[in-house]
């Protein structure tokens, strides 16, 4: 009976401390991956809460669709960079906020023709997006669709190329990234850029960690505690302020 009983407490160890998986995509400078390692500012605040935690941590990079689904569907996974807009509130339980970011539609830096005032505005152009970005999914709540408005792609270089070669008038991109690929392309942010409107109403507090909701509350609990923790003590603001301020960004 008392080894039944052992193997019982063994494996109840094991279920309560199941390593969890974690999922990120390839966006530079937030998360990526070079030379083997997965780096970036997000990287950087989401390995801190596991080293809190004292959990394992070997993010994988996989196309951001899976990643997505993965949080999804199944329990003990964790995501990031991810931005929270009410087309996926439900779909996850939010963590918190790991990085600051602004959303923008941009132009042709030399494009003195298009002027944009209003979301509405958007739709007279065709618009670049990261296929199931949380760009794409917000233009999709309102109302812009794929083929029409939207013109979806699985890459960041394809998207930027698309735009420089004038096949679409504006790019939704985040800032940060819009920067990166650009500087990446050997072009200049100045020449190449303007932004016209604030997509404001994604994500404004900046992108987070999150769960889906087959993990237990208490997993997700834990993190949010050792998220708070690394704010509460000074450790995010400097992870925060030494990537801007070292240029990583």
């Amino acid at each position: 009976m008392r080894t039944v009983f052992g193997f019982f407490l063994l494996a109840l160890s094991l279920t309560v401390s199941a390593q969890i998986k974690v999922v990120t995509e390839q966006f530079p400078p937030y998360n990526y991956q070079e030379g083997g390692e997965v780096i970036g500012l997000s990287t950087l605040v989401v390995r801190e809460v596991f080293n809190k935690l004292g959990e394992p941590f070997e993010p994988e990079v996989v196309p951001w669709v899976r990643a997505l689904v993965a949080a999804e569907k199944t329990p003990d996974t964790l995501i990031y960079s991810i931005g929270r807009i009410p087309e996926r509130e439900s779909k996850y339980q939010w963590v918190g906020v790991i990085a600051p970011a602004k959303n923008y539609v941009f132009k042709h830096a030399d494009d003195d023709k298009i002027l944009i005032k209003s979301l509405e505005d958007v739709k007279q152009y065709r618009i670049v997006t990261f296929k199931e970005s949380v760009r794409e999914q917000y233009f999709e709540g309102k109302g812009f669709e794929k083929g029409k408005h939207i013109v979806s792609v699985y890459d960041y270089g394809k998207a930027l190329k698309l735009f420089t070669d004038r096949k679409v008038e504006l790019w939704a991109m985040n800032e940060l990234v819009a920067h990166y690929h650009v500087k990446k392309a050997g072009l200049s942010v100045r020449d190449t850029l303007k932004p016209v409107f604030l997509l404001e109403e994604i994500s404004p507090e900046g992108y987070y960690m999150a769960f889906g909701n087959k993990t237990s509350s208490e997993v997700v609990q834990k993190f949010r505690q050792a998220l708070e923790a690394l704010k509460k003590d000074g450790t995010y603001q400097n992870i925060i302020e030494t990537f801007v301020n070292g240029d990583g960004m």
